[in-house]
C-alpha cells in the first residue's frame, strides 16, 4: 500500500488509467511520473486533487457511451370512452 503522497498520487493516476482500459506501457508510465513531478512542482498541497484535475491534460482517455438511465417518453391518447 502506499504510504508517501508520492505513492499515493501515482498509484491513483495508474490505477485510473488501467480502469479507463489504457495499457502501462513505458510510455503511459514516463507520463504518469511526469504528471506527479508537475504536482510537486506546483507546491500545490493536495496532489491527489491536482493530478486527478490534470488527467485530460496529459492523456487522451477514451470516452464511454453510457446508455439512457430510462427509456424515451412517448405519449400516446388515453382514448377516454366518450
Amino acid at each position: 500500500m502506499a504510504s508517501t503522497p508520492a505513492e499515493q498520487a501515482l498509484s491513483r493516476v495508474c490505477d485510473y488509467l488501467l480502469a479507463s482500459g489504457v495499457e502501462l506501457n513505458h510510455e503511459m508510465n514516463r507520463q504518469a511520473l511526469q504528471l506527479v513531478e508537475a504536482a510537486f512542482n506546483s507546491g500545490e498541497k493536495d496532489l491527489l486533487a491536482f493530478v486527478m484535475t490534470r488527467m485530460p491534460e496529459h492523456f487522451m482517455l477514451k470516452t464511454r457511451e453510457l446508455p439512457p438511465a430510462a427509456p424515451e417518453i412517448v405519449r400516446g391518447s388515453i382514448e377516454y370512452g366518450g
